[in-house]
């Protein structure tokens, strides 16, 4: 008992001397007044530190630095000129609720508990980045487009990926209120290759938006709108990136016009192109942030699996559903290989496209390896050894289709979409009655959240020629 107490006073003299080094940047940050700056030196000292502790001290550590990250980011927000706004508030609220969910997830007594609270907090994390990256990164709206890029230095890889596409989004909505409809944003402009992927799914998003908020009843209004969809995106995205436009329209049309859901693939899948597979995908991701799904309870897993299996009324609907759902998870917690092994182990009983679920996978590592020169998450997502009860379904499911997504040779548009292997038998149509109900509990939620993050975007002016498919 005394040698074990020594190592821990070793340990905790460990501690010490690491945050007594780090004192004189954090002096040198606040004295600057760079609340967000010290968040960012609190991240660099825990790598360092969290190496040379043993297990006791080390979650002890982990359980204080999400908090006092939480203290820092909280005061940052009461700071910002829309502290005490709608949108101001939602943030503050986010933020504490994602620190609080890291600091509980440490100190969870068993494996499982840890993995689902930090799949919430990891939720949290990306959407903030996203809703709310102009605060995170201090971006004004007259900043050049590269301008706004280089802000995201500021950040790790992980983060820099999701701010990217807040940056996509945030420069097109910009774009909308200040010269009203865009063109050729992305189509031509010289910007790092590494950001095209995230820039243009933002993008995506913006202009989804743009053109589902005035959509009417008559099947006329919702047929020009998504030709005018189409067209904004041909004309604003690069080639081979232009399904990762289009897919954001699944996202948008399941967060927040769920009522459209239908309408919209009886639309699209007589359009060619592979439209309507790329807005199941799109669907599949929105499911996987559903408010619905956000809750940390171990049933999330399963429910994510069913919804993508009930709302899509056929088979090529429900394999792109899945494989978005999937792809959304791997690349949110991609740092956290215990979080995918957590939702296989929970999903084991349920039936589901197990190729619909190993694309997932590899369209995501695909996409993060083009995203990013860190390999080293893809890396130990290989090496990672889950529990021998799910060692089968891991290595056939995520270790297999990881390992060989890098020698594949798709274009990046295509891995925002599932390759059906039968056309025929993907488009038999079915009923799903009970698709309906989770979706408006979602669609009112997301609302809620939207208006209070956003002014109501304007609709676009009807001017110009006639658009088609």
């Amino acid at each position: 008992m005394c040698c074990a107490y020594m190592i821990r006073m070793a340990d905790f003299a460990v501690l010490c001397t690491a945050m007594a080094e780090f004192a004189p940047q954090l002096r040198d940050t606040l004295s600057r007044g760079d609340i967000r700056r010290t968040v960012r030196a609190f991240h660099s000292v825990t790598r360092a530190t969290e190496a040379q502790l043993d297990q006791f001290w080390l979650r002890a550590y982990r359980a204080g630095n999400q908090l006092g990250i939480g203290v820092c980011e909280v005061a940052s927000d009461l700071l910002t000129l829309d502290a005490f706004t709608f949108r101001g508030m939602t943030r503050t609220l986010i933020n504490t609720m994602q620190y609080s969910a890291g600091a509980l997830a440490v100190m969870a007594p068993n494996v499982e508990g840890r993995a689902t609270l930090q799949e919430f907090q990891n939720k949290l994390l990306v959407f903030n980045l996203f809703e709310n990256v102009d605060t995170v990164l201090g971006l004004s709206p007259e900043t050049d487009l590269n301008q706004l890029i280089a802000r995201t230095a500021e950040l790790d890889g992980f983060d820099a990926v999701w701010a990217m596409e807040g940056i996509g989004h945030y420069y097109t909505e910009n774009v909308w209120e200040t010269k009203g409809r865009p063109h050729g944003l992305l189509r031509a402009v010289e910007v790092p290759a590494k950001s095209l992927v995230a820039l243009h799914a933002g993008m995506g998003l913006s202009l989804a938006n743009r053109t589902l908020s005035p959509v009417g009843e008559t099947a006329s209004s919702l047929r020009s709108g998504l030709q005018r969809f189409v067209s904004l995106c041909r004309d604003n995205s690069r080639e081979a990136y232009l399904g990762a436009s289009y897919e954001a329209l699944g996202l948008v049309a399941r967060n927040l016009y769920p009522h459209l859901i239908a309408r919209i693939d009886r639309e699209l899948s007589g359009a060619g192109e592979q439209l309507a597979d790329y807005f199941w995908h799109g669907v599949g991701r929105a499911i996987y942030f559903a408010p619905t799904n956000y809750v940390p309870l171990s049933s999330a897993s399963v429910r994510i699996v069913e919804m993508t299996q009930r709302e899509p009324p056929h088979q090529a609907g429900r394999s792109n559903a899945l494989a978005g759902a999937i792809w959304a998870l791997l690349l949110v917690n991609l740092r956290q290989p215990e979080v995918i092994e957590n939702f296989l182990i929970h999903c084991e009983q349920v039936k589901f496209d197990e190729d619909a679920f190993a694309n997932g996978v590899s369209s995501a590592a695909i996409i993060w390896g083009d995203s990013t020169d860190d390999a080293a998450l893809l890396e130990a997502l290989c090496r990672y050894q889950p529990r021998p009860g799910v060692f089968e379904r891991w290595n056939n499911l995520v270790r297999v289709p990881c390992r060989g997504a890098l020698k594949g040779d798709r274009s990046i548009g295509e891995l925002f979409r599932y390759r059906c292997a039968s056309r025929q038998a993907a488009l038999a149509v079915t009923e799903n009655p009970g698709a309906g109900i989770s979706r408006e509990i979602d669609r009112i939620v997301s609302q809620i959240v939207h208006t209070l993050s956003h002014k109501k975007a304007q609709k676009e002016p009807q001017k110009g020629t006639k658009e088609f498919f």
